[in-house]
């Protein structure tokens, strides 16, 4: 094969070269094939994904519809494989072959004007290209363009050999359509518009002043194409201004392969020998790049406030909660109705610095990918295990040593008996505390949080919510170490088990996105009277119609209008008449509701998001003051109510009013006995939900929810 003069351009292959070319285009496919479906897709990837399933009147109105290429090539490839077939290598797969093609292709092109031996070479330092497996094994469009540019090249030498217009022309076409797959295809217009105006010339002093004040207009034009669309679509879309980053994904097209080709070509030329050929390969390789130089230094500047921009945009609650819509509806939701709705998302999930910045796009990243190939969890899992510590974020707005003033808090209840709802209250003074020697008192809830004090545990799940051993530290040294006396701690147990110091999150654990409790809901809306006490049943039926499971948004919103009307139209035909207003309003306010806190296609509610403050439907407190976490001397970890929260006033359904600055003994609104006393509150307020459906009232003409809108609701009716 090299007995061949390297540089003689030939015209065809003889039957050694055809092999060595089969043997290099083998290998070359071998490489772009090998672990094509082993990787995840990466950010890039997932972009040519989302894009490709655009709905059609979005997709050809924004700036893809300018290189759809790419894109139509994945769209076609969703549609035409079947769903359970689809990976990420069957979606890389056009793209590699893409690739694969161009090893051959490049000695097709090559040997006419460098010769056979020099056109293969060229092919074997292409096939082992690390850039060029590296985008063949990508679902993006470089390899595409490349493909088009190599057949673009070869055909116009071709035509200009021939004195072929039509050729020519093709090759244009070609370049159109290296300009589909990506804009910057564009530049392989440079060394074929080029070429023919130098090809024929004397390189006279004058000549190449000319050429010299031609690039210095170049480069004074050049930035204006930013102002003509698409290239001003296209600049907008880059959002990183690092000319390098541009220079090495363009200057792609020209790899190793080629610039040894064009250097081949120089030496050629500088041997006074074949001198359009030199210049054709010398074109080749450096006008584009000077363009790039250029356009590129340009797209730096003009990118650089809409790179500010972007960053900006991606900063907003908007982008974070709708980017994604389907994953991130509830929490979005629940955030715009929580206490945090006015502290920006970022301000949490990322804070100040740059560090936490980039662990948060790097997250990004792979939450990206997860959406585009529906890999996402249902519900979402909590708690996030790398968020940023409290100290850094909570703590900016939320000073934990100022923390000492005690708060009264009321609660109101209902409760269905027959068809009454019957009212009861309890005020509550909860012990804040927290705070410093100077500021105010060291004990009460937010001893946890005083910065004296250190409180380290480990929890076996990955909720946080079964913990057996605890570690309290002290502000004069002293270590208590709790161990539960029901939960087995080994140190097995030690080592897969997650340990943390305490902080805010550890109580607030929804500070910010809240599914609140049905029970909890209703009775805030019937002590505001937004739904009518007077209602039979109406706690009962609002929080039944809540808590029934529905497929869709839609469909619960229908069947909570239907179970709701129909129960007061069947059994209580005269109330449903006269009070009809009263009904629409509660059916409403029971439809937000939903709508608020509950969201089927993610299987996100209450019941899914366990709350730790306070024990009333979750373990909360009851996580650590059990009454069973004992320390090396015997003492056992308080569980005495008191000790956080005293009672002032009390009003029980039939009873009379009891009020006691000095606290008053709990009295449980329904007669169970010393029950409540001896297990936490959640084992009755929080059933779950495979109990909770056997103890559900009997229901007379039950009617279940199907999967169609308009769906039949179940009738809401005791039987005695």
């Amino acid at each position: 094969m090299l007995a061949q003069d390297p540089l003689q351009p030939s015209r065809s292959f003889s039957k050694s070269q055809w092999g060595w070319l089969f043997a290099i285009t083998a290998l070359g496919a071998l490489l772009r094939v090998y672990g094509l479906d082993t990787w995840a897709f990466w950010v890039d990837e997932a972009h040519t994904w989302r894009d490709a399933t655009l709905p059609d009147e979005i997709f050809w109105s924004c700036n893809r519809a300018f290189y759809p290429t790419s894109y139509l090539i994945v769209r076609w490839l969703l549609d035409a494989v079947d769903a359970q077939s689809l990976s990420e290598g069957v979606l890389r797969l056009p793209f590699a072959l893409a690739g694969i093609v161009s090893i051959p292709l490049l000695a097709f092109v090559g040997r006419p004007l460098v010769g056979a031996p020099a056109a293969i070479f060229a092919a074997l330092l292409l096939a082992i290209d690390p850039w060029h497996i590296y985008w063949s094994q990508n679902a993006r469009a470089y390899v595409l363009v490349f493909l088009c540019a190599l057949l673009a090249g070869g055909l116009f030498w071709t035509g200009f050999e021939r004195k072929s217009r039509a050729l020519c022309l093709l090759a244009m076409l070609l370049g159109l359509a290296a300009v589909s797959c990506h804009l910057t295809g564009g530049l392989v217009f440079l060394p074929m518009l080029g070429f023919p105006l130098l090809a024929n010339r004397e390189w006279t002093p004058r000549f190449l002043l000319g050429i010299a004040a031609a690039l210095v207009v170049a480069c004074v034009l050049l930035p204006f194409l930013r102002h003509v669309p698409p290239f001003e679509e296209f600049a907008k879309a880059k959002a990183n201004p690092d000319l390098g980053h541009l220079v090495q994904t363009v200057a792609f097209y020209f790899r190793l392969s080629l610039l040894l080709v064009a250097a081949l070509g120089l030496w050629i030329q500088w041997q006074e020998r074949e001198r359009p050929r030199a210049l054709y390969l010398a074109l080749w390789a450096a006008l584009p790049l000077l363009a790039l130089a250029v356009l590129g230094g340009t797209l730096v500047l003009a990118t650089g406030v809409g790179s500010f921009k972007a960053y900006h945009a991606m900063e907003t609650d908007k982008f974070c909660g709708t980017s994604c819509h389907t994953p991130m509806e509830p929490e979005y939701t629940a955030y715009q109705n929580g206490p945090h709705a006015r502290v920006g998302c970022v301000k949490c999930h990322i804070g100040s610095g740059a560090g936490w910045f980039v662990k948060s796009k790097l997250s990004g990243s792979y939450q990206l990918y997860s959406v585009a190939f529906n890999k996402f969890p249902r519900p979402i899992e909590t708690p996030i295990h790398n968020l940023r510590p409290a100290q850094q974020t909570c703590e900016q707005c939320h000073w934990p040593s100022q923390f000492f003033s005690e708060k009264l808090m009321r609660q109101t209840y209902y409760s269905s008996v027959g068809q009454e709802n019957v009212k009861s209250t309890i005020d509550l003074l909860i012990k804040v505390g927290g705070g410093n020697k100077e500021a105010g008192p060291t004990s009460g809830i937010h001893w946890h949080m005083n910065i004296r004090n250190k409180v380290t545990y480990t929890a076996t799940d990955t909720r946080r919510q079964v913990i057996p051993w605890i570690k309290s530290e002290g502000p004069d040294g002293e270590v208590r170490i709790f161990r539960s006396s029901e939960l087995p701690f080994t140190a097995e147990d030690s080592a897969k088990g997650e340990t943390r110091r305490m902080d805010c999150v550890d109580c607030h654990n929804r500070p910010a996105h809240q599914y609140r409790n049905p029970q909890r809901m209703v009775n805030h809306l019937m002590t505001l009277g937004w739904i009518d006490p007077a209602l039979p049943s109406a706690k009962d039926l609002a929080v039944h119609a809540l808590e029934e499971k529905y497929s869709t948004a839609a469909i619960a919103k229908d069947s909570i209008r239907l179970t709701i009307t129909e129960y007061y139209a069947t059994n209580f035909p005269a109330i449903a008449k006269a009070k009809q207003a009263q009904i629409e309003r509660m059916v409403s306010e029971v439809q937000g509701l939903f709508a608020k806190n509950y969201f089927p296609s993610m299987k996100a509610d209450w019941k899914n998001f366990p709350d730790n403050i306070g024990h009333m439907y979750f373990l909360g407190c009851f996580r650590c003051h059990d009454g069973k976490h004992v320390d090396q001397q015997g003492k056992i970890l308080t569980n005495d109510c008191n000790t956080c929260h005293t009672i002032v006033g009390q009003q029980v359904a039939g009873r009379a009013a009891q009020v006691s600055l000095a606290g008053l003994p709990y009295v449980h609104p329904v007669d169970v006995g010393t029950d409540w006393k001896t297990g936490p509150c959640a084992d009755c307020h929080n059933t779950p939900p495979e109990e909770k459906a056997a103890e559900k009232p009997k229901v007379v003409g039950a009617r279940t929810p199907t999967s169609g809108a308009g769906s039949a609701a179940p009738l809401y009716r005791r039987t005695p």
